[in-house]
């Protein structure tokens, strides 16, 4: 699960919706850029996009793996979700604890580059695929396994 934090202006990257568009004439269909289901020549032209903006945001990301969480929470998807959103948000409001008068939360803008940047943290953690990951890492700001083999805690 990832958070994707930017200061004001909140544009759009336009290279983005240009990409997208010059997709459809190529003779793709899709509604949105989606990571897992581009092709790789897609994928790559979105991280060189992303990559000329990697100093105008930052991510953080948690890493959880389902079958090391607590039983309890692995039977329920709800409150499994809920608990990784809370860790995030935790994490993220005590990294900005005293640096702004208000934080917006906004959990509908961006989609599509914060499931880029999620997929090549996924790719990095799941298959040790590191290439994507490699083209992004600059604006990742944190990056944690939340739940640990091994370990007697559970959240």
């Amino acid at each position: 699960m990832s958070a994707f934090s930017k200061l004001r202006p909140f544009t759009p990257l336009p290279e983005l919706i240009d990409l997208k568009y010059n997709l459809w004439e190529r003779g793709l269909e899709f509604e949105y850029l989606h990571a897992a289901e581009d092709t790789q020549r897609t994928r790559d032209e979105v991280f060189k996009i992303l990559g000329q903006h990697m100093g105008d945001f930052r991510m953080d990301s948690i890493v959880i793996e389902k079958r090391k969480t607590n039983p309890v929470l692995q039977q329920n998807l709800g409150r499994f979700y809920k608990k990784a959103l809370d860790i995030l948000l935790k994490f993220l409001l005590q990294a900005y604890q005293g640096k702004f008068k208000e934080i917006f939360i906004i959990t509908d803008l961006n989609l599509q580059i914060v499931d880029y940047l999620t997929w090549a943290i996924y790719r990095k953690w799941e298959r040790a695929d590191s290439r994507s990951y490699n083209l992004m890492k600059m604006c990742l700001r944190s990056e944690f396994e939340v739940f640990r083999s091994g370990t007697k805690t559970y959240y």
